[in-house]
């Protein structure tokens, strides 16, 4: 958490940055899982994530979807889980070409809901994780960041880094009376690109 409290005492120090535009963005990044969602998932995860973003002023509102790939040595035997939500991002200036940012997330976190070809192949062989085809549930998190963007030819371009905790607690499929919640947390640090009129 060396980023969040750099980012915490820069913004501190630092001015808010008004702007608006609308921009998309796309960032990959490993995730740390924990609690019982930790216990079904071996390993780590691997985050992809697509953002399309509203600017306006000194915040920023942006809904994504992502996917979440296991990183372990077997990866097909793992469920990859899906999500999608909205940030709300509070943004404040470093240096010219420079911001950071404080962000709050709700989310919507899924395992696939169709059991993988080796329950049929293999029924002896049951995947980590396959306990949970099925479950969903919701999110919030929160998480800090940091961004550096230049002008080309008319746009804004650049960079972003992102440190990250999310929360869940993910339901049975209705209709199972007998399973109960699972909780679970992530944490991920994540990189990527982002361009559009500003952000």
């Amino acid at each position: 958490m060396r980023l969040a409290c750099l980012l915490a005492v820069l913004a501190i120090a630092t001015s808010p940055v008004h702007a608006d535009g609308v921009y998309v963005s796309g960032s990959v990044g490993p995730g740390a899982v924990r609690d019982q969602l930790g216990g079904s998932l071996d390993g780590g995860t691997f985050r992809e994530r697509t953002a399309i973003g509203l600017r306006f002023g000194n915040w920023a509102l942006e809904p994504f979807f992502a996917s979440e790939s296991t990183t372990t040595p077997a990866p097909w035997s793992e469920p990859t889980l899906t999500s999608y939500g909205i940030d709300l991002k509070r943004i404040f200036r470093i240096a010219r070409h420079v911001s950071g940012y404080v962000r709050g997330s709700m989310s919507h976190l899924a395992y696939p809901t169709i059991e993988p070809p080796c329950y049929c192949l293999e029924p002896n062989f049951v995947p980590s994780g396959g306990d949970y085809y099925g479950y969903s549930g919701r999110g919030l998190g929160v998480g800090v960041g940091a961004q550096a963007s230049v002008t080309i030819l008319g746009m804004r371009a650049g960079v972003f880094i992102d440190e990250g905790y999310d929360y869940y607690r993910l339901l049975p499929p209705s209709g199972d009376t007998y399973a109960t919640h699972v909780d679970g947390s992530i944490t991920r640090l994540t990189v990527g690109l982002a361009v559009g009129t500003d952000f």
